[in-house]
């Protein structure tokens, strides 16, 4: 029986308003620049910034300007009330930032907000609490007109619970260092910008007496900037200035101001700082970006970045400021031919400081003496750092080796007082030849019984079943590429294909016993070599700077004692679904595998960026589906004030269509235009995903991944995808997860090109367990 079409329903104001806030406001960092702007646009010479738990518990902004009238305390935070705008045409010649009247708005609907203003010709404040864009009670019982109270000329606006009514969402930012970050890189850029206009500004955290930023009112600018980003920097900026009034432009459209600082070639950061403010909107301008990273490229060392600020003026009848809710971006006309100009002109300031570069040198001596002090100071470091390393052998190589070097230095004083008492030189004798070395039987105790380079015949049973399963995998996708519509996709059959993947493959093979065996051995020889080349791949030919930047802190952060603990160690079974028993010389070692195989994958997924292999998927997963079976899952934190689970499933289908060319071009992730999911990337040879857990890694791709910022972006994104491809679990198959974990996960951390980080160097994720010579003490006993 057919079923009627669904009606089409008005939305309810208060699912569209707070549709609305989320467009406006995706992150504390943005409530702060929409509420910093409304400061800047009421006159204000000196606004405050205070936050707790990175804005998420507590946003307070108070600055010194012209206030809010009590009766207008009544409507402020409705949508689309402003006092800067009365008809479009004003948006030609709009000057302030706000115009919309949405952003106290958005943030009521999000959060609690309460606001205290006074004006200059009112006796006292008024203080008045608001949500859903609606004047509240602060208390049960109590009025909701704004109250009287003691307060200084200005507003004073408090955001308290931001998101309490978006668990989702205020999950997805439970980082709180990070929002902290971003929202002082706002205040940062503001205060540079406005630091010649008269305004000061303060951003510090609750209860905290230590200011992230604290500029004042008669500050320059190139004061604000030594006092935020270093005297150092500050040294090497040079004044930038390009100007074209409409004479020299030729037209009144092309005229233009740019004004700011730019580094010169002697100095270079990490990562690229730009900050561009137009008619003084703190704004993204992608293609100027590129341009100014290019011309800096000509004279910077390589994966090297500059310092900008640029404030660019330009007429206001040229300038789109309607483009985005954030208002983060405008569109200017003739932007093609302003950065041209722009960028030449960068050009051309450089060339002028490139006469003379500075370069750090040190005498020979010098850096002999400083590489023997550091390498002994990290040596002391690595000694405190190394805890999962045995003391007590430690102590006696450290006692043989300091005996050792006694030796020597005795044996090299005798010889040179032979030499200062004698002279001569006798030719005539001849070279004796080196004497054989004979290396004592280690003591028993000290004796270690296993090889970790000898392989099973277990290994080559599994990695090959694993190889015809994969290959597998393949020729099926192939084959049903044409059938998939008659297919069953609903994320209830995901064990069932996950069931299909290890199915049995000898129709697939040849009937000859012989012919059977030789594609045997020549697919085990070739798998091994594309295994082993995989695994010690440096990094793709086509990785991106933010990528190299992120393998470059990867490498950082590598504990040395780990990587030879990981290098050669034996592996021993699995104890439980998160444990597993490794033998490091004479050591037994119970370590969280699951932490270990995060950051396998982790690295592997920056590592082969932009160059994966994809794993097609015999049948292609509908993303709305996966979302909406993973909403059902309560450990996503999905409640019903979230919305219908519909609406979020095709909101985030939507979204990562639209990233969809990116994570195939990237990560080997295809989602095509119709919202199936097709391939997987393969990040480890002989390795699949268990996909019992494909709806969660969805969901988290798109509710955890910073789509904003690239770098940010594919870092999130490699996360997510070795949290997945971490989780060594498959249902129904519980004696797979041993022979995975013994047979790929830890093998691949014997590879050189894994860098086990300092954060697994922790006694709760890597622990010893029992010793060899404490064993052989206790046995001594009996």
């Amino acid at each position: 029986m057919a079923t009627s079409a669904p009606r089409i329903q008005r939305l309810s104001p208060d699912v569209v308003n707070r549709i609305a806030a989320g467009e406006v406001v995706h992150r504390p960092a943005n409530a702060v620049k929409e509420l910093l702007e409304n400061a800047l646009d009421a006159g204000a010479t000196h606004v405050a910034v205070t936050l707790s738990q990175g804005g998420l518990k507590l946003l307070q902004i108070q600055d010194n300007g012209r206030g809010i009238q009590r009766q207008d305390l009544e409507i402020v935070c409705e949508r689309f009330t402003t006092s800067k705008l009365k008809s479009f045409e004003d948006l030609k010649d709009i000057k302030s930032f706000g115009f919309r009247g949405e952003a106290l708005a958005s943030i009521s609907h999000v959060a609690h907000v309460t606001i205290t203003s006074r004006t200059a010709d009112q006796p006292c404040a008024y203080k008045a609490s608001y949500r859903d864009g609606k004047l509240v009670a602060k208390k049960p019982g109590e009025a909701k007109d704004p109250k009287p109270c003691a307060g200084k000329n200005g507003t004073q606006i408090v955001v308290e619970d931001l998101f309490y009514n978006l668990s989702t969402r205020k999950q997805a930012l439970k980082n709180a260092s990070e929002q902290y970050s971003r929202i002082l890189d706002v205040v940062q850029k503001y205060a540079v910008h406005f630091g010649a206009k008269g305004v000061g500004f303060v951003c510090k955290k609750h209860r905290e007496t230590s200011c992230g930023v604290n500029t004042t009112q008669s500050s320059s600018q190139l004061d604000v900037i030594r006092s935020i980003y270093g005297s150092k920097l500050a040294s090497e900026l040079t004044p930038f200035e390009h100007i074209r009034d409409a004479t020299a432009a030729g037209s009144m459209d092309l005229q233009r101001q740019v004004r700011g600082y730019i580094s010169n070639a002697n100095y270079h950061l990490k990562k690229s700082n730009f900050i561009l403010f137009i008619n003084d909107r703190l704004v993204e301008c992608p293609s100027l970006k590129r341009a100014c990273e290019y011309v800096y490229s000509l004279y910077l060392p390589k994966n090297t970045h500059p310092f900008l600020y640029l404030s660019m003026d330009l007429p206001p009848r040229n300038i789109d400021v309607n483009v985005h809710p954030t208002k983060r971006e405008v569109h200017f006309l003739h932007e093609e031919d302003i950065v041209d100009s722009i960028s030449q002109a960068i050009e051309t300031r450089l060339k002028g400081s490139n006469e003379s570069r500075r370069f750090s040198v040190q005498p020979i001596t010098a850096m002999l003496g400083v590489s023997s002090a550091s390498n002994g100071d990290a040596s002391a470091k690595q000694r405190r750092r190394e805890s999962v390393l045995e003391e007590e052998e430690k102590k006696e190589e450290e006692k043989s080796s300091d005996e050792e070097m006694d030796k020597r230095d005795s044996e090299s004083e005798d010889e040179a007082d032979r030499s200062a008492d004698s002279i001569e030189i006798d030719l005539s004798q001849k070279p004796t030849p080196p004497s054989k070395k004979y290396q004592a039987a280690l003591a028993p105790q000290r004796l270690v019984r296993t090889d970790h380079r000898s392989n099973t015949i277990d290994k080559y049973c599994f990695l090959e079943s694993q190889r015809t399963q994969l290959s597998q995998l393949s020729q099926l996708s192939q084959s049903s590429s044409q059938g998939a519509e008659d297919q069953d996709t609903s994320p209830d059959r995901v064990s069932k294909r996950d069931d299909s993947v290890g199915s049995d493959s000898s129709a697939m093979t040849s009937n000859d016993p012989r012919k059977r065996k030789l594609s045997e051995i020549q697919s085990s020889q070739e798998g091994e070599d594309d295994r082993r080349g995989s695994l010690e791949a440096t990094q793709s030919p086509r990785m991106l700077s933010s990528v190299q930047n992120l393998v470059t802190v990867m490498r950082h952060k590598k504990n040395k004692a780990l990587a030879r603990l990981f290098r050669e160690h034996s592996f021993v079974g699995v104890v439980d679904k998160q444990f597993s028993l490794l033998q490091y010389r004479t050591k037994l070692y119970i370590a969280r595998h699951d932490e270990i195989a995060f950051h396998v994958f982790y690295q592997q997924a920056l590592l082969q960026f932009g160059d994966m292999r994809p794993i097609t998927l015999q049948t292609p997963f509908p993303i709305y589906d996966l979302v909406l079976e993973a909403l059902k899952n309560p450990r996503n934190g999905y409640v019903e004030e979230d919305g219908p689970r519909e609406q979020l499933a095709d909101e985030i289908k939507t979204l990562l269509i639209t990233n969809g060319p990116m994570l195939f071009e990237y990560f080997s992730l295809d989602i095509d235009s119709q919202g199936l999911l097709r391939t997987l990337p393969r990040l480890l040879p002989d390795h699949e995903p268990s996909i019992h857990s494909l709806p969660e890694f969805v969901f988290q791709l798109a509710t955890e991944v910073n789509w904003e910022e690239e770098g940010p972006c594919f870092e999130s994104v490699a996360q997510v995808l070795a949290r997945w491809y971490g989780e060594v679990r498959y249902p129904g198959h519980p004696e797979r997860q041993a022979l995975v974990l013994e047979h790929v996960l830890f093998p691949a951390t014997k590879a050189a090109t894994f860098c086990p980080p300092n954060e697994l160097n922790d006694t709760q994720l890597i622990t010893p367990v029992a010793c060899l010579t404490n064993l052989y003490k206790i046995f001594e006993r009996c």
